[in-house]
């Protein structure tokens, strides 16, 4: 083989490297360079979206501030529980308030209002960059994403509507006033249900019906109030009565020593 030969080998060889390398290592770092720029696009939203909210951050945070005064605004409406005596201590308290007569009460069991939740956002899998849950390091160690550990569920708050309806006999004022302010209790949330009243033509004054509801709210940090009630005693300063029973015991024994002091006076003085 002649030295043209060998430099048209040579030349062809040089050709069909620099060929090869071309398709198998250029377009390799571009396939990879196009895969940086995707990722790098990707990385650059999320990176806009955190910017964003740092820049809003105190707007969010008073945002928040403000959402939990009007939460607890709402909450402080609601006992935390309606009890039978609640119910008929208000009743109570709305005939010495408004002078009505309550004839009859009807007390069924509360009930829980479903109330409609918001549905949460689901994240779509790869927003803002999420990476997978597991990677592989240099050494081919393949190394798990440990998971945050779930945050304690908060308690359940749940809304309880308890039903009260009553027999009544109120003037015309009477029960306007008492209406008035079943609809504008801000401390003790009800609701006005329904009312049916006839005119009594030989007293003058309106008999009927009257319902409603009080409403409790379950599972927030409040306490249980119990209501007061006039005119009974709570608790007592000596459980067993001992001093009471002390004081009988003791004019007992006294009536005793003194019958048979009298006894023998009255022996004595037959013995004479």
């Amino acid at each position: 083989m002649n030295k043209n030969s060998v430099g048209i080998l040579l030349a062809v060889l040089g050709i069909g490297a620099a060929v090869v390398g071309y398709f198998v290592i250029f377009q390799n770092f571009t396939d990879k360079k196009d895969q940086l720029a995707t990722a790098n696009a990707s990385l650059q939203t999320e990176v806009d979206h955190l910017q964003d909210l740092a820049d809003h951050k105190q707007e969010y945070l008073d945002e928040t501030a403000n959402m939990k005064a009007q939460d607890d605004e709402i909450i402080a409406q609601f006992p935390v529980e309606v009890r039978t005596e609640d119910e008929i201590m208000y009743l109570r308290n709305s005939e010495n308030a408004f002078g009505v007569y309550v004839s009859a009460i009807s007390m069924p069991e509360a009930n829980v209002v479903e109330v409609a939740r918001p549905e949460p956002e689901v994240a779509e899998a790869g927003d803002n960059g999420t990476e997978e849950a597991a990677e592989a390091t240099e050494d081919g160690e393949v190394v798990e994403d440990t998971a945050e550990e779930a945050a304690p569920a908060a308690p359940q708050i749940l809304l309880y509507q308890t039903p009260v309806s009553c027999n009544l006999d109120t003037s015309y004022a009477s029960i306007k006033d008492m209406i008035h302010a079943i609809v504008s209790d801000v401390d003790n949330k009800k609701s006005f249900e329904n009312l049916a009243l006839n005119f009594d033509s030989q007293t003058g004054a309106l008999t009927g019906s009257m319902s409603y509801s009080m409403y409790s709210l379950t599972g927030t940090d409040k306490s249980y109030v119990e209501p007061s009630v006039p005119g009974v005693a709570i608790g007592t300063n000596d459980i067993f009565n001992t001093t009471q029973r002390s004081i009988e015991l003791a004019a007992q024994k006294q009536a005793a020593a003194a019958a048979a002091a009298a006894n023998a006076a009255a022996e004595a003085n037959e013995g004479q």
